[in-house]
């Protein structure tokens, strides 16, 4: 695989949420070497899904995120990620879940800390690297509100990613793809497990440069839905705050979705690169259809004292498009 000097960027988060996003890559950092990231995502929700994909306008939410990430190399085939995200949103319609947070102005609060690790299997000539990942809330944030910051459920995630380069088809490429099981803190006596599979099709137009295709598909294995309002309610017929169970909707609701986009990046020297992103959602049920998800972001490779010095590293990490065994540069 190529190891271009470059960081593209990796964003196929679920639309509000952070799923653990670097578990759900291949590549592992060598020894005492790391990346830190931080990016800003503007995010568009114009409809609301209904039970069987339909698309309702109930009022508009506007979110931006900024995620602060961490990925580092505890040994050469394990790797622990961290991150957390901030979340300033708002919602503006004609039905609000609960005042202020919905009044039509922005409220901010952290979201939930993210931690992940993942263990490299083997390289060649599949790349493979299972993973696990922890979700906790980081503080006591309203989860029923069309803008809030998130659901307020701890989230356990099991799941492997696989990378194969496709210099035999079209050189300087590659495709990779993850699986990943997610299990939510129950709610009600609901647990609302999930499937969701990554996948990213990658092209390195030169060792600084690379462009992308993302996609991220999940599937909802339990849950309430939702109905086509007004007419269906489905399994929320009293929609008031006081009711209980629509007052845990969000967390509780089977939600499936497919979201599609891509990302360029450009390495800007050996340790900072920048990268963007676009994706929406194209078919989903019981939760938000992304009009728009919009990301840029920057980010910093570093070595520390346990890292391998530079004179005995591997040659293999260095840019070499001929050679299609040295793996891809960092994704996020």
């Amino acid at each position: 695989m190529l190891r271009p000097k470059c960081h593209a960027a990796f964003f196929l988060s679920a639309v509000f949420l952070f799923p653990p996003v670097a578990a759900s890559q291949a590549w592992v950092p060598e020894k005492g070497e790391g990346t830190v990231s931080l990016s800003l995502q503007d995010n568009f929700v114009k409809n609301h899904l209904g039970a069987d994909g339909q698309r309702i306008d109930v009022g508009h939410i506007r979110t931006f995120i900024a995620l602060q990430d961490i990925d580092y190399g505890i040994t050469n085939k394990l790797a622990i990620d961290v991150s957390i995200p901030f979340v300033l949103s708002k919602y503006y319609g004609p039905r609000p879940h609960q005042l202020p947070v919905d009044d039509g102005k922005y409220h901010g609060n952290w979201q939930d800390f993210r931690m992940s690790l993942r263990y490299n299997l083997r390289t060649r000539p599949l790349m493979i690297t299972p993973f696990v990942a922890l979700g906790v809330p980081s503080n006591d944030y309203i989860y029923f509100a069309h803008s809030a910051a998130g659901t307020q459920q701890r989230e356990y995630v099991i799941g492997c990613s696989f990378l194969r380069n496709l210099e035999s088809i079209l050189p300087r490429s590659y495709v990779q793809g993850a699986y990943l099981f997610l299990t939510p803190q129950q709610v009600m006596g609901i647990r609302t497990y999930r499937s969701r599979v990554d996948s990213d099709l990658g092209y390195f137009v030169t060792n600084r440069v690379a462009i992308r295709a993302l996609a991220s598909l999940q599937i909802g294995h339990a849950g309430y839905q939702v109905g086509d309002p007004p007419a269906d309610l489905g399994d929320f017929p009293v929609r008031i705050p006081s009711n209980i169970k629509w007052y845990h909707h969000d967390q509780t609701s089977k939600i499936s979705y497919l979201n599609l986009g891509g990302s360029a990046s450009l390495g800007l020297t050996k340790s900072w690169s920048v990268f963007v992103a676009a994706f929406t959602t194209v078919w989903g049920r019981n939760g938000h259809a992304l009009e728009l998800g919009e990301v840029v972001g920057l980010s910093w490779s570093f070595r520390t004292p346990w890292a391998k010095p530079p004179a005995l590293a591997d040659p293999t990490t260095e840019a070499d498009p001929a050679n299609p065994t040295k793996a891809p540069t960092h994704v996020h």
